[in-house]
């Protein structure tokens, strides 16, 4: 239980406290220039309930082109305004399906699926239950370690079968964007197949690598996990700091069919890029980028906050802080723009 504890207090930000949270891990090389996008004229957002297995329904949302007039709407720690309920504008639009970090929220990416959604996708997200940042009861489990991609899976579904949008959606564009632990997740989505009896092994020894270090005993739990089979309906992905690196052989993410960006952060404090994704970049395939982001820290990925946030909290202060000297704004806008950019490429419209 301390374990947990302390993995949930370093990886994730409870949104009791700071209305919007995080997870684990890194990656690796350079953020190109901004890019030309197509902009929708608004971006809708509604909430979702998404049925899961055994009955569990799954709080989420969904934002998506749309027109009408905007209202100012909270998302976790940052505002933005949004058309509430609006109409969908568009047909045969890709859908992007995104996975939290550990201890996050669905709205914790809102500006990369408001990018998305103004470039015409339609990107919906979900509250892994019992790894969310109101519910961190499942956290360091092999139950969830297993659940996470199937949860994934159920999210399409429900967007192609049931939300009231499902028919503007064309069923051969899905793609995934994970961060974190929703990075893991989505890997193992598209094919990737972890070997999870390497994280005891992995651990024994590496006491100071912050991962080992929370785990402790659990990693032994987690060895026990089987992976899912994927997703073939994902068709491309975007991953940030995704966890467990070392748990996936380079041979396995190199073989994967699926147009693939992979981005870290140089300076990510949580999982060391050097034992967990280097051995993915020391060769390449075509299909599978990566993007190393100098000067950047775990929290990077996140929402930039506002100019002058008070950081008396010191859990939003960690939320908002990056390491000296990095912008992130104009990280994020940036990062926003490639990531539409291989969604665009990887899904064209037919």
């Amino acid at each position: 239980m301390t374990s947990l504890i302390r993995f949930r207090a370093l990886c994730s930000l409870s949104l009791k406290r700071l209305a919007i949270s995080t997870s684990t891990a890194l990656l690796g090389t350079l953020v190109c220039p901004p890019l030309a996008l197509a902009q929708a004229s608004q971006v809708g957002f509604e909430r979702l309930r998404v049925p899961l297995e055994a009955g569990e329904v799954a709080q989420g949302g969904v934002w998506f082109p749309s027109s009408g007039a905007t209202q100012s709407q909270q998302m976790g720690l940052w505002s933005t305004d949004l058309v509430p309920t609006g109409p969908v504008v568009g047909r045969g639009l890709g859908l992007v399906v995104l996975s939290h970090g550990s201890g996050g929220h669905f709205t914790s990416h809102f500006d990369t699926a408001m990018a998305l959604a103004r470039a015409g996708f339609v990107v919906a997200a979900l509250n892994h239950p019992g790894d969310n940042a109101l519910d961190g009861s499942l956290q360091g489990t092999k139950q969830l370690l297993e659940a996470r991609p199937r949860q994934l899976s159920s999210l399409i579904d429900h967007m192609l079968k049931s939300w009231r949008g499902s028919s503007a959606i064309a069923p051969g564009r899905i793609g995934a964007f994970g961060f974190s632990a929703g990075g893991h997740a989505v890997l193992v989505s598209i094919g990737a197949q972890p070997d999870y009896m390497t994280l005891a092994s992995h651990c024994q020894g590496q006491t100071q690598e912050p991962l080992c270090r929370i785990l402790g005993a659990q990693a032994f739990v987690l060895s026990g996990a089987t992976p899912s089979a994927g997703d073939p309906r994902i068709k491309a992905a975007v991953v940030a700091a995704p966890a467990m690196g070392f748990a996936i052989p380079a041979k396995n993410v190199h073989e994967l069919v699926v147009p693939l960006q992979v981005w870290a952060a140089s300076l990510d404090d949580l999982v060391p890029y050097e034992a967990n994704v280097q051995p993915w970049v020391e060769t390449q395939s075509p299909s599978f980028t990566t993007k190393v982001v100098r000067g950047a820290g775990h929290m990077s990925f996140l929402p930039a906050c506002s100019p002058g946030r008070p950081d008396s909290n010191p859990a939003i202060a960690e939320v908002c802080t990056d390491p000296p000297g990095f912008d992130r704004r104009q990280f994020k806008e940036e990062f926003n723009r490639e990531v539409v950019q291989h969604f665009q490429n990887a899904l064209p419209r037919r």
